[in-house]
């Protein structure tokens, strides 16, 4: 599905990366479990963004959300969505675009907070 990998490099996001489509994709609410609150917040903007992006009724039933409980089938949903963008649009010259939604400010908070705070910001995958 994702493919896409990123490396930072003098505190620049993403600088260097390769696109590369993986074999399979495994989803298990149990495994979230295993995360603290911060890990299950970060993933959580991603099945935000993409009921902004895509799916009005997704992102309404976000907002009902209370974490770290995530509802069954949510996570698949997001899945869902961003697998139809990268099938489309593998090496992004497109719509994929669309999967970008925040990050280019975010990528600038990220960046910043990598170099000063202490317990930088966690970076929510593309």
């Amino acid at each position: 599905m994702e493919g896409k990998t990123g490396i930072d490099l003098d505190n620049v996001k993403n600088i260097i990366g390769t696109f590369s489509q993986p074999k399979a994709v495994f989803i298990s609410n149990k495994f979230l479990e295993t995360l603290d609150d911060r890990q299950i917040l970060s993933g959580f903007a991603e099945v935000i963004k993409h009921g902004l992006i895509k799916d009005k009724d997704l992102f309404i039933r976000c907002k009902s959300v209370i974490l770290p409980e995530i509802p069954e089938g949510l996570v698949y949903e997001s899945v869902v969505i961003k697998n139809s963008v990268i099938t489309e649009d593998p090496t992004e010259k497109g719509i994929r675009k669309i999967l970008n939604f925040g990050h280019t400010i975010g990528h600038a908070i990220e960046g910043y907070s990598l170099v000063n705070d202490v317990n930088p910001l966690l970076h929510v995958k593309q």
